[in-house]
């Protein structure tokens, strides 16, 4: 420790007359972004090979998107480096690999090109407010300071490149369900950006049901354009119906869009026209909601007057009611329909 305090010092006096020292360069790159966590990896390189000394390796991030700093894992080589992470501010994380010296052998390389040095992972409090993980830097004096081979490394402001946001993997501007009118369900909603977007499935429910997949969307892979998805449910629940998107990247990783609810009026089980009517009666069934194979003519007292079969999956019926005297008659479903119905006809 005393070493390096020694190596600080002396860093102090000599930093505002080193010029143009471009030795050493940082950055981050997002590994896992699901909205709930987020994994960076911290990647080095010098412009001359060379292995990386005791350093401090300090950033800022927004407290009101992320919290709780990990480190997850380091690739220096034990035993020549130990690694830890601490947080000198609430809102500041430093990585701080220390090189044993005294060591025999070789450590890693930091050479030329990015060399992984550290992964961290973030929980995201608010993915909206996930931005600005800043390495800090400031004109002639640094919070980061870099040791190569043990020696004192300047490092300038272009070289610390820095991750400015890190945005869902999708943004969806919007997504909606309506009954289009025409015994079927339209689904549309819009992304304004996507990262690493494999597809969409889409899901829908009834109350006290599970949840179902009905279809599959592609997504669009990355983009920063706006994209347009439709998806068309053909065959809907009847009553009151849920849909949701489950939005998977390529990597596995999902989250879910908010629920949908629409609303498709059940049909009705049997229609009967004219009415008021004179002769002939004209029965229409809706079989492919119910199974019925048999109606029932009553009056107005109740008095069955005749029992009308259905034969297979016969849908319009035509009876002659020209007998029957003036009054008010009712057709019925039979006691084993389910939701047993009556529809009331005025005979001429």
């Amino acid at each position: 420790m005393k070493k390096k305090n020694t190596y600080l010092a002396f860093l102090m006096l000599i930093l505002p007359n080193l010029i143009n020292a471009q030795a050493f360069k940082l950055k981050h790159e997002v590994i896992t972004n699901d909205g709930n966590i987020l994994e960076v990896d911290v990647l080095a390189s010098f412009t001359i090979s060379g292995k990386l000394g005791s350093s401090n390796l300090v950033f800022s991030y927004n407290t009101d998107g992320l919290t709780n700093p990990q480190l997850i894992s380091h690739n220096l080589t034990i035993p020549f480096y130990t690694f830890t992470l601490t947080k000198p501010a609430s809102n500041k994380v430093s990585l701080n690999p220390i090189l044993n010296i005294t060591h025999s052998g070789d450590p890693i390389a930091v050479i030329g090109n990015w060399t992984t040095i550290a992964r961290i992972r973030f929980d995201v409090v608010d993915a909206s407010e996930c931005s600005e993980l800043q390495w800090l830097y400031n004109g002639g004096t640094t919070e980061t300071i870099i040791f190569k081979d043990d020696q004192i490394t300047q490092i300038s402001a272009d070289e610390l490149m820095n991750l400015n946001s890190c945005p869902l993997p999708v943004e969806l501007a919007y997504f909606e369900a309506q009954n289009n009118g025409n015994k079927a369900v339209q689904l549309d909603w819009e992304t304004t950006t996507e990262t690493n977007n494999a597809f969409f499935e889409i899901q829908r429910k009834q109350d006290g049901q599970r949840w179902q997949s009905i279809g599959k969307i592609n997504g669009s892979g990355t983009t920063s354009e706006v994209q347009h998805y439709q998806f068309l449910d053909n065959r809907p629940y009847t009553g009151l119906s849920y849909y949701k998107l489950k939005q998977v990247d390529h990597d596995g990783n999902f989250e879910y869009s908010s629920i949908q609810s629409v609303e498709i009026e059940r049909p009705k089980l049997l229609t009967i026209y004219p009415n008021p009517v004179e002769n002939i009666l004209t029965i229409e069934l809706n079989t492919l909601e119910n199974r019925i194979t048999e109606l029932s003519l009553i009056n107005i007292t109740g008095r069955l007057e005749r029992t009308i079969s259905i034969q297979g999956n016969e849908q319009i019926k035509h009876i002659n009611v020209k007998d029957l005297p003036q009054g008010i008659y009712f057709i019925q479903t039979s006691d084993s329909t389910p939701n047993k119905v009556y529809q009331k006809f005025v005979k001429l």
